[in-house]
């Protein structure tokens, strides 16, 4: 590991780095506070810092102020090296963010000791921050994959998250993510269904409601597709290319994306099954319909790729009904399945994060605006004593946790206000009554969830009181 040592007095230093390589320490020099400021401002600073308190220029008590003031993740732990034993002094250093404080002269266990517990410290927190990104890789997981789009299959309008339909550029916008799945709106549901009840219309009617939506490819040189079949479908609204040739067709399905393509067996330059094998590979959605003389298998062409076979003499309205049924089908079919993908990616997705969240050996709570427990897993519950459903059935959760009354304002207003997701020292009380020590760095989840990850250092500064004693 990496260690920072700051001091003005060449002889201390001179010891100083050589007992720290001894233990296998790199060290980074500084020989007063201006170099060890300079030093700590660099993005690889070192994380353990031992820092003497009197220095020409800049002291080490403003080195840790200025530090503690840097908005970073991952702060350094800092022991003061100081010849200063009042009381007054030590409170000093320490409010100003020192984490602890070793008076001179010192002994090499000494040394040693805080070394090692600054050492467990840095380790501890940098488990904690990596906790708190995957906690939150998992929630925005959960919450991308409950974006599954219903789409009207008619008007292209997305129903968003609140029920009200709108716009597809609208709502793509700012859900980047999200998939489409296929269904109708009630407005169009209501319309086709009265439509089709005055004029006696079926599934033909419904299909021609998609103008200006919907391209169309014919490839052919029979006259009844080139000319009848193209007139047909743009009487009803849709884009129509038309071409001859298999190498114009597959150079116009590479550039467009067209959802229907009727494909004659038999083309100049070219063989109408292999376009549909191109065509298939390229776009499977496409609805492609192959067009024939009567001869060859309708289960062979379909076994190509082909949605539909066809024989002539067509009949346009019988042609533009069968499109629109195999369309409707493939939705309906899409739809389940996309659905189906993913609920079973939503549920493995909230099982990782269940995982993640219940069984951490970390305390993770959250609460909401309202102060009402929303998170609560299981070693705050082995920690404190408490079950969420005993938090929440009291009026006020947080007076359980912390019966001091300015403790309380202040565990308050932290619940209210946006997160600054940095460790800080939190004393909150057990079932029993005993009074934790705990650190705990907090952040804002969507939906106003305040979340607190952290852990339990009682017993630690138990011990190193008991030690300084």
């Amino acid at each position: 590991m990496r260690i920072l040592v700051a001091d003005d007095d060449l002889t201390t230093l001179t010891m100083l780095t050589a007992v720290l390589e001894k233990w296998g320490y790199e060290l980074v020099v500084a020989k007063n506070g201006s170099e060890a400021w300079e030093e700590l401002q660099k993005i690889d600073a070192p994380r353990l810092v031992l820092l003497d308190w009197i220095m020409p220029g800049m002291d080490g008590v403003e080195v840790v102020r200025r530090v503690r003031a840097q908005d970073i993740p991952l702060q350094p732990y800092i022991i003061m090296l100081t010849s200063r034993t009042d009381d007054d002094d030590i409170v000093k250093g320490l409010e100003a963010g020192a984490n602890d404080y070793l008076p001179k002269p010192y002994g090499q266990g000494k040394l040693r000791a805080r070394m090692e517990v600054g050492t467990r410290m840095i380790g501890l927190q940098s488990a904690l921050v990596e906790k708190v990104r995957e906690l939150q890789t998992a929630m925005n997981e959960v919450r991308t994959l409950r974006g599954f789009i219903p789409i009207c299959a008619y008007c292209r309008k997305i129903r968003d998250d609140k029920g009200f339909w709108q716009q597809v550029e609208s709502y793509v916008h700012t859900h980047t993510l999200a998939r489409f799945t296929h269904g109708c709106c009630p407005e169009c549901a209501a319309k086709l269904s009265q439509e089709s009840e005055e004029n006696g219309e079926g599934a033909t009617a419904q299909a021609n409601k998609t103008p200006s939506q919907l391209r169309v490819l014919i490839v052919g040189e029979d006259k009844h597709l080139s000319d009848d079949i193209p007139k047909g479908f743009e009487s009803h609204g849709y884009k129509v290319d038309t071409t001859v040739e298999a190498g114009a067709a597959s150079e116009a399905f590479s550039m467009y994306a067209y959802d229907i393509a009727l494909l004659d067996e038999s083309l100049p330059g070219g063989d109408g099954g292999a376009l549909l094998a191109v065509f298939s590979a390229q776009r499977p959605d496409c609805i492609c319909v192959m067009i024939t003389a009567g001869s060859g298998s309708v289960v062979d062409w379909k076994k190509q790729g082909a949605a539909a076979c066809l024989p002539r003499p067509l009949n346009v309205e019988c042609l533009i009904e069968t499109c629109a049924r195999i369309r409707a089908e493939r939705s309906l079919a899409l739809s389940e399945e996309l659905h189906e993908a993913g609920k079973r990616e939503l549920e493995r997705s909230e099982a990782r994060f269940k995982t993640l969240y219940e069984d951490a050996p970390v305390l993770i709570n959250g609460f909401d605006r309202n102060r009402r427990c929303i998170l609560w897993n299981k070693e705050c519950e082995k920690v404190f004593g408490w079950t969420i459903d005993e938090l929440n059935s009291h009026e006020e959760p947080l007076a359980l946790i912390y019966r001091d009354p300015a403790a309380l304002k202040k565990a308050t207003e932290s619940v209210a206000t946006n997160q600054d997701r940095t460790l800080k020292e939190w004393h909150p009380s057990t079932r029993d009554g005993r009074e934790l020590t705990v650190m705990l760095a907090a952040f804002r989840l969507p939906g106003s969830v305040a979340v607190n990850i952290g852990c339990d250092i009682t017993g630690y500064c138990e011990r190193k009181n008991e030690a300084e004693k």
